[in-house]
């Protein structure tokens, strides 16, 4: 301690005592010598000083943990997905420069054979890539012949895409062809031994081409205009040609809000024994959308012009609603769309049909559906949906067999047709080891003009089943059912058809790491059903060959 600062507390507790002692000695008559007062003077000298500063302690820390669950939200369409090749590996981002060599076996050669003569090829080309580039190139082809006479079949097709990075744009362009034979072996043959029925032909080409930016510009406006060209021939028409365009732009206002504006337009002309038809479509698609939180929605209304002059409003309205501290996921809305139809449209559903009737080959029919739907996982292997529609089909195109050649369909259409439905999914997965999924739909054609919806299944179960017991060795399963299904006999008079079931499984074993060996099988059960009255389905199935990856 100072010693200026202990001399100071010496002088004042001195005084301080001195002055005690007088306070208590004045009720006595003090002596005439007596120092009645004192006055000290205290003087020190002052030297400013500046407080020492604390050093920091420099202890490393991590950023507190953040806790908060992200909000994930998915939009699963009702179907199963059949890959011919498994994912590519995922690359971690944290390397250093840019991977740019080719991945192992991104080619890959299918070849197989069984019994109802089936010679089956599937062959894809990934290799062709790079820095700024991508293609993907599928080759294939299915021939089989059933055990019914004219039961025969080849489908045949080929499609290429590529995408080029380039000015900040992705730039798309694809080119497909098809072509598909079926005999009409749905007469009745023993009316009719020595019959030779005419084969249903379809053979085309469709051009796509198309961009999107992939960087932000100076005016904030995302855009994707798309332009398809096809054309198609066949035995029974002279030529279709359809054009598609498409340009959807969108800005986002702030972080919730964002506008849209879109333009689209069709055209059909289809020429059928030197008779022409043809149809249009143009519309313009303004909406907002807005996104805040668990809450996610949309609104547009689609002014659309069709055939004839015909006017259209067609909503697409929809709200999300993810619940708060759950997995539970709420929407509803209203989406109506307008159909262009086509020969090729109807002919790669049911081959089998007519083209007479050019007019309705070439129609239009408006869909509507109110629907809500909700979705939600159960532990981290389980997902579930389920959704309730009503829905309006104006105009709907439907398949009847022609009453003077029942091996041919007619298309007739129906104005109005009311309908319920119910729909429900359900999924397990453990990574890649095992899964099985199950979908149904049930629909209920309360109202319609004609007396049953022909050809119109209101039942639809599927089932898919994937397991992988060791690394090399996967397998497959499929189930499929559909009921009340309701057709026309020669007479005129409704049948309802069998229900249908179909079974089928599969598997593939690698070999070595270029080779492998597969085996499928359809219609496990060897059922005789009818999809298209008096069409009798392929019987058991069985084929199998081996893939060559390189």
């Amino acid at each position: 301690m100072n010693k200026q600062l202990i001399a100071i507390l010496i002088i004042i507790i001195l005084g301080h005592q001195a002055a005690f002692a007088q306070r208590k000695g004045r009720s006595a008559p003090a002596p005439r010598d007596t120092i009645r007062t004192n006055t000290i003077e205290v003087v020190q000298s002052y030297r400013p000083e500046i407080q020492q500063s604390q050093k920091p302690e420099l202890t490393p820390e991590l950023p507190p943990a953040d806790t908060s669950g992200s909000r994930l939200q998915y939009d699963v369409p009702v179907q199963t997905l059949s890959f011919t090749y498994r994912s590519q590996p995922l690359k971690p981002l944290a390397l250093l420069g840019k991977d740019t060599g080719n991945l192992p076996f991104s080619n890959y050669l299918k070849l197989g054979g069984g019994n109802l003569s089936t010679f089956y090829i599937d062959a894809g080309i990934g290799s062709l890539q790079g820095e700024k580039y991508e293609t993907a190139i599928h080759l294939h082809h299915l021939s089989q012949k059933g055990i019914i006479k004219y039961q025969e079949s080849m489908l045949s097709g080929i499609e290429a895409t590529g995408t080029l990075h380039a000015a900040g744009h992705a730039w798309h362009a694809g080119i497909s062809g098809l072509r598909n034979s079926h005999y009409q072996y749905g007469y009745d043959h023993a009316a009719l031994p020595g019959y030779t029925p005419p084969t249903q032909v379809l053979t085309g080409v469709r051009l796509h081409a198309g961009a999107e930016n992939e960087s932000e510009n100076a005016s904030g406006i995302s855009y994707q205009p798309q332009i398809t060209a096809s054309y198609f021939t066949g035995s029974r028409i002279n030529g279709e040609q359809q054009v598609t365009v498409s340009a959807p732009f969108s800005k986002g206002i702030d972080s919730l809000i964002s506008i849209h504006l879109g333009i689209s337009g069709s055209y059909t002309g289809l020429k059928v024994a030197g008779v022409d038809a043809s149809a249009a479509i143009a519309a313009l698609h303004p909406g907002i959308s807005l996104s805040k939180e668990v809450f996610r929605g949309h609104i547009y209304l689609s002014p659309t012009i069709g055939t004839g002059g015909n006017t259209y409003l067609l909503p697409d309205i929809m709200a999300s609603l993810q619940v708060r501290n759950s997995q539970f996921n709420i929407k509803g809305g209203w989406k109506a769309l307008l159909q262009q139809n086509s020969y090729e449209r109807f002919f790669l559903r049911n081959p089998f049909i007519s083209p007479s009737q050019i007019n309705t080959l070439v129609s239009q029919n408006r869909t509507d559906e109110v629907y809500g739907n909700i979705q939600s996982n159960i532990g981290n292997r389980i997902t579930v949906s389920g959704r309730v529609s009503w829905w309006q089909f104006l105009h709907t195109p439907l398949f009847i067999n022609n009453p003077a050649d029942r091996k041919q369909f007619d298309i007739i259409t129906d104005p109005k047709i009311n309908a319920i439905s119910l729909q429900a999914n359900v999924r397990y997965q453990v990574a890649s080891t095992f899964a099985l999924g199950l979908s149904g739909a049930w629909f209920n054609y309360y109202q319609s003009t004609v007396t049953h919806v022909w050809h119109e299944p209101g039942v639809h179960l599927k089932a898919d089943f994937q397991f992988r017991p060791l690394p090399a060795l996967t397998i497959t399963g499929y189930m499929m059912a559909l009921d009340q299904i309701y057709a026309t006999d020669i007479t005129g008079r409704a049948v309802r058809l069998k229900a249908i079931l179909d079974l089928g499984c599969g598997a593939e074993y690698t070999i070595i790491p270029r080779l492998s060996a597969f085996l499928n099988i359809n219609n496990l059960l060897n059922n005789s059903y009818q999809r298209w009255h008096y069409y009798p389905a392929y019987g058991f199935n069985i084929y199998g060959g081996l893939r060559l990856k390189f």
